[in-house]
């Protein structure tokens, strides 16, 4: 009978064990959110000019009359809206007739032009009309008698007429890069371009020029003309980009695209301070903590070309060794804007100077854990990440926005002289029985084992005193 009790008991010891042996690991698991941000190059350009000791958004002369001579107070300010950028402005000029100017600009023969003449014309433009005639004629022809009354006008400089004789070239009263003052030194010109050899930085300024002066050489054909000056301003990245301004094209190749967002001009300063990011799995709690809530928050918004990165610190202060491990995420409801953005974004993970990932932000593959090692306690560990976006993006990716979730699990060894899970434990690799709360199964497992041994025991001892009966 002795023996009979014996095995019984052996019995229940063994399935103590095999259910005790499946919890003698510690586990939880905590989620980061990182955002990540594309960034932007967005100018504008506004014209001031002078008003006394001040500057007033520009007005132009006094019912828009200008004289020779006279110096307009006309300054184009170019402004960064977003990114660290390099700007440059291209001029041109136009001048045309208005409509009370018929002889100008237009393709009538010289015999329409003298009866459509201004009756006010100067004597200069009458004599030089009388020149172009006289030096046609024949040579038998005597010229007109002099008028002793009327001295004989010396010819403007800049009235040379065009090539075409039998018309009137308004070439000479177009404005040019001559007429522009105030020109700073940091300003290069190169080919048909300006370019600003100091980067602006968000939220700065630089002037064009300051002052558009009219020849003084101008004659009264300028008269009534109308004076067109336009600046176009361009810009490109200061990030991943080296303007050589001693060539011919600093630039080089580079495409300008035309901005593909709607902007309101707003300047947004932003001051940032570095956050020292840990995952640690921490004291008697075992409880893992992540801080702060994104790991991308120290990193500045990434334009293209771009490899920013940073690293987070993996500490272990509970009483035993715990294997970390680490996996990501993509948000159900994101765009497909989003998605293609955390495509183009390559992440690398490295931890003692070996690779661990090194692929896409959304890569089926990061998406299956990945062992970031185990620590003893009171260890630590470093792990550095990389985003690198690709040189080649367009405009098309300006002023994006996505995220992605960063999972981290730890797993840790019971605690000696401890056979109870800790309460503090937020996941589980309990087998699924149906049973909300998995602690709750082990003692109704122990329970259900033991009483099948005692069944089995009580049949057996059954048929032994049946037989020595």
């Amino acid at each position: 009978m002795k023996r009979k009790i014996a095995i019984a008991a052996g019995i229940l010891v063994t399935a103590v064990s095999t259910i005790s042996g499946s919890y003698a690991y510690y586990q939880d698991s905590v989620t980061v959110t990182n955002h990540i941000s594309t960034g932007d190059v967005n100018i504008g350009i506004q014209e001031y000019e002078k008003d006394g000791d001040t500057e007033k958004v520009y007005e132009g002369p006094a019912d828009g009359i200008v004289l020779p001579s006279q110096s307009i107070s006309k300054i184009p300010r170019i402004t960064n809206y977003a990114e660290t950028c390099y700007i440059r402005v291209k001029t041109t000029y136009s001048g045309e007739a208005s409509d009370s100017v018929s002889n100008v600009d237009t393709e009538k023969p010289e015999e329409d032009s003298k009866t459509d003449a201004d009756p006010n014309e100067t004597p200069e433009a009458t004599e030089e009309t009388a020149q172009e005639t006289t030096e046609n004629a024949e040579t038998e022809v005597t010229p007109a008698p002099e008028e002793p009354e009327k001295p004989e006008p010396t010819p403007e400089p800049t009235e040379t007429p065009s090539v075409d004789q039998d018309k009137e070239t308004p070439a000479e009263y177009v404005l040019s890069d001559e007429e522009l003052d105030g020109i700073s030194g940091e300003w290069v010109k190169q080919g048909e371009y300006y370019y600003y050899t100091q980067p602006l930085k968000n939220g700065e300024s630089a002037d064009f020029f300051q002052n558009v002066t009219i020849p003084a050489a101008w004659t009264s054909k300028a008269q009534d003309r109308v004076l067109g000056l336009t600046v176009t301003a361009e810009a490109v990245q200061a990030a991943n980009f080296t303007p050589d301004f001693n060539s011919e094209s600093p630039w080089g190749d580079t495409e300008i695209e035309q901005c593909v967002h709607e902007t309101d001009n707003s300047i947004t300063e932003v001051t940032k301070q570095y956050t020292a990011m840990s995952v640690t799995y921490e004291g008697a709690a075992r409880k893992l903590v992540a801080a702060p809530e994104d790991f991308f928050r120290n990193l500045q918004t990434a334009m293209p070309g771009d490899t920013i990165s940073d690293s987070f610190q993996l500490s272990n202060t509970t009483a035993t060794s715990a294997e970390f491990f680490f996996h990501t995420e993509t948000p159900g409801n994101l765009t497909d804007e989003e998605l293609d953005l955390l495509k183009q974004f390559k992440l690398t993970i490295t931890q003692n100077g070996k690779t661990l990932y090194n692929g896409d932000l959304q890569a089926a593959s990061l998406n299956q854990e990945i062992s970031l090692g185990t620590l003893e306690t009171g260890k630590n560990s470093r792990v550095q990440f990389t985003l690198q976006l690709p040189a080649e993006l367009k405009n098309a990716y300006a002023k994006r926005e996505s995220m992605v979730n960063w999972i981290f699990r730890v797993q840790g060894a019971e605690e000696p002289g401890k056979n109870e899970p800790s309460p503090a434990i937020s996941q589980t690799t309990a087998p699924k029985t149906g049973i909300a709360d998995p602690y709750v199964f082990v003692p109704l497992g122990i329970a259900a084992v033991a009483a099948l041994g005692t069944v089995k025991l009580s049949r057996k001892e059954k048929k032994e005193r049946r037989k020595k009966l």
